[in-house]
């Protein structure tokens, strides 16, 4: 699967997406997103760009990377593909939940970590469980039939 880039850029019909993919030979794309088309296909989200990079997954998928519009709004989509909101939106509720996000200048980087909730620098790993049996270490505390000591 080629490489995604996306900057996103605020406007005031919505969000304007620059969007790159190759890995050195690339395409360049511009995407429309109105808060609209993102409270529908991803509810919740802040920020159209999991909602475009999961939308070039879905296009990369049926066609090759020439063949994608150079620009065009995210509704047009469902114009070529009618499963495109049907197929998007369950890929949008799952990784809402597993999705931290760090912020760059004017563009994001999102990191999946399947499995687990959102990451933020703040949050801690999980704590890792020793033994077997009645007794187990969590995290440095022993921990027997559902009571710690410590």
């Amino acid at each position: 699967m080629p490489r995604i880039d996306i900057t996103t850029t605020p406007t005031s019909e919505g969000w304007l997406c620059d969007v790159t993919v190759g890995n050195g030979d690339t395409t360049r794309h511009r995407v429309r997103v109105t808060p609209s088309d993102l409270a529908r296909l991803a509810p919740g989200a802040s920020d159209p760009e999991d909602l475009v990079h999961a939308s070039f997954d879905f296009l990369l998928g049926r066609e090759p990377r020439e063949s994608i519009l150079r620009e065009f709004d995210l509704t047009v989509v469902a114009r070529y593909y009618p499963d495109f909101e049907q197929e998007i939106k369950p890929r949008q509720a799952g990784r809402s939940a597993r999705i931290g996000t760090r912020r760059c200048g004017t563009s994001s980087m999102a990191t999946v970590f399947p499995g687990r909730g959102p990451m933020t620098r703040h949050t801690r790993a999980p704590p890792r469980v020793r033994g077997k049996g009645r007794a187990a270490r969590v995290s440095g505390r022993l921990v027997r039939s559902g009571r710690s000591s410590g």
